[in-house]
């Protein structure tokens, strides 16, 4: 059976205090640089760990990750909507043909001139 996680992102003030963190769930990643901790807990666990973890002298702040709220399952694009987009996109590249097309002829007859 799958348990339910959450990702929370832990702000600390030192990196020397990732090895104390770790008894609070399961650590994905430390950044020694941005000084922060990635950790993942049980969903019924969560705010008794944020509890705990909030009571820390070293915790700067606690954020959590949205992953498990949002929506995962995408639609895809009417077929009205892509032939419409099509269209446009071939309208443009024949806008944009032209438009250097008749920059081309106008350099060459500036160079032509200066030839006579």
């Amino acid at each position: 059976m799958i348990t339910k996680r959450q990702g929370i992102v832990v702000w600390i003030k030192h990196p020397k205090y990732v090895k104390r963190l770790r008894r609070y769930g399961h650590l994905i990643y430390a950044s020694r640089k941005l000084k922060y901790v990635l950790i993942y807990v049980n969903q019924e666990e969560l705010e008794e760990v944020t509890e705990q973890i909030n009571r820390l002298n070293f915790v700067k702040r606690i954020d959590l990750s949205h992953k498990p709220f949002v929506d995962t399952v995408y639609q895809k694009k009417s077929p009205i909507i892509e032939e419409e987009t099509d269209y446009e996109i071939k309208a443009f590249t024949k806008k944009l043909k032209l438009i250097s097309f008749s920059f081309l002829f106008i350099m060459w007859w500036n160079q032509a001139m200066l030839v006579i």
